[in-house]
């Protein structure tokens, strides 16, 4: 039995197309078949990432992985290309770049089981793994031009211009194997491939200036590929290089409609298209891992017949209450030094661009590995995944609507998180402690006839104390 626990980063580099044209369902005058594309937006992937892993081996043959990362924030990730073929796709009719940043926030899950060994140096494992990524794009400083007027002046725009959202979520079938080379297999080289028939992208695409936002369904495939090498660096310690690539590729409808009258026209359906989605991505990855055998010990969790857990009152400081709140939740001892918990908070909410006034009830689910660097002091390394509810406030619903939004609603995605925490034992049944918890997540804002989405951070400082207790 083993648990790893690994700190890493990641530079993603790709691109990231959506593709519309073919058939088009305009409301009330049937459908209308164009060339595909005649429009085609190309988003650059270029990230670097934060990460956070935790490996489980609960029996010799049998692996659990789970796996979070994010850059937290938007940062700059080069030139978002839009293009337009208005007669046919033999000639690009209009072209502009604009500049992208880039938030991204991604998980994964897997399960995994040793098929055979081989002369105690190579395993080959098959797998079942989820995949899920977010990429949150804001675009500014537009420059279009036109390839086929001359008489037509550039446009140039400062400001922002298009916000784009994209979700994928991808169910791999993997198979990987590793090799340990070294008198005591002290270099260990995996590599391994996946393919995925269930492959889902949501998208959704604000062009700003219009008021008109595209939301897209797609499905498709996936595929991808990974080799790295790990040595030891110290006893338990060990470090990591390594490769993945990523190829997406989806098919679906885009539906397109407008939130505000412009001289466009009245809010409302516009059409439904055909669109395509891809997206290929080469991942670069270094990482530390601490790897301890473990064994069971039931001293950690039985005293006196008695099961031991620990009771956990804390309190939460976060951009999106509008007060500091109590909370309180409930850890239980899985292993040595490996703990799993949930808790339950509640806050009103802080009005802002993202969020009217109402009340957000979270439930937050995790695990948590501890470490004793010094004396009296751990240190925890986590991460889970929170489930959201979120209720606007009744009065704020009568402000909207008298704003002119009628029947609104926001809608808080739930989201997965990582943290770090220190923690000080005052005495083997007390110990107080300070965590920095890292998400982000978006909210989703509905009403009569408007639509929109925006970046919230989840990202709170919390302080409380654990007290151990016994049934």
């Amino acid at each position: 039995m083993s648990l790893e626990t690994t700190l890493g980063y990641q530079t993603l580099s790709g691109y990231s197309t959506y593709q519309i044209g073919g058939n088009t369902n305009f409301d009330k005058e049937g459908t209308t078949t164009f060339h595909f594309p005649i429009s085609e937006l190309k988003f650059p992937i270029n990230a670097g990432l934060t990460s956070f892993k935790l490996a489980w081996e609960p029996m010799e043959r049998l692996q659990l992985v789970g796996q979070v990362g994010s850059n937290f924030n938007w940062a700059y990730a080069g030139s978002l290309e839009d293009s337009d073929w208005l007669e046919d796709v033999t000639q690009k009719d209009i072209f502009s770049t604009s500049r992208a940043d880039l938030r991204v926030s991604q998980g994964l899950g897997s399960v995994v089981y040793r098929l055979n060994r081989v002369r105690d140096r190579g395993d080959f494992w098959l797998g079942f793994l989820y995949h899920e990524q977010t990429l949150d794009y804001l675009a500014s400083q537009l420059t279009q031009v036109s390839l086929t007027d001359e008489s037509v002046e550039p446009i140039l725009v400062t400001g922002n211009v298009i916000g784009y959202q994209r979700t994928t979520k991808i169910h791999y079938v993997t198979l990987s194997s590793e090799y340990r080379f070294g008198a005591f297999g002290e270099v260990t080289v995996v590599a391994g491939i996946g393919y995925s028939p269930w492959a889902y992208i949501q998208d959704r695409d604000d062009h700003l200036l219009r008021k008109k936002a595209s939301t897209g369904t797609l499905r498709g495939t996936a595929t991808s590929a990974h080799a790295s090498v790990m040595v030891p660096v110290a006893p338990d310690w060990r470090l990591a290089l390594g490769v993945n690539h990523e190829l997406v590729e989806t098919h679906g409808t885009q539906v397109q409609s407008r939130y505000e009258k412009t001289s466009e026209g009245d809010p409302g359906f516009i059409t439904e298209i055909d669109a395509r989605a891809f997206s290929r991505v080469t991942t670069l990855y270094g990482y530390l891992s601490f790897k301890p055998m473990l064994v069971y010990s039931e001293s950690i969790v039985q005293t006196s017949n008695s099961y031991q857990f620990w009771v956990c009152p804390y309190w939460s400081a976060d951009s999106i209450g509008s007060y500091a709140h109590p909370s309180l939740g409930v850890e239980f001892p899985i292993m040595p030094h490996l703990f799993l918990g949930s808790s339950f908070e509640q806050s009103s909410n802080k009005v802002s661009r993202a969020l009217s006034e109402g009340v957000m009830t979270q439930w937050p689910v995790y695990g948590r590995i501890r470490f004793q660097p010094m004396e009296n002091v751990y240190v925890n390394l986590g991460g889970g995944y929170t489930f959201v509810g979120n209720q606007i406030d009744s009065q704020a619903k009568t402000d909207l609507a008298r704003n002119g939004f009628s029947n609104a609603s926001e809608r808080v995605e739930s989201y997965g998180f990582g943290f770090i925490e220190i923690e000080y034992p005052i005495t083997s049944e007390w110990s107080p402690f300070v965590q920095a918890k890292f998400a982000n997540t978006t909210v989703q804002f509905r009403s009569d006839p408007y639509q929109e989405t925006q970046f919230l951070s989840m990202s709170q400082i919390q302080a409380g104390l654990r007290i151990r207790t016994a049934l």
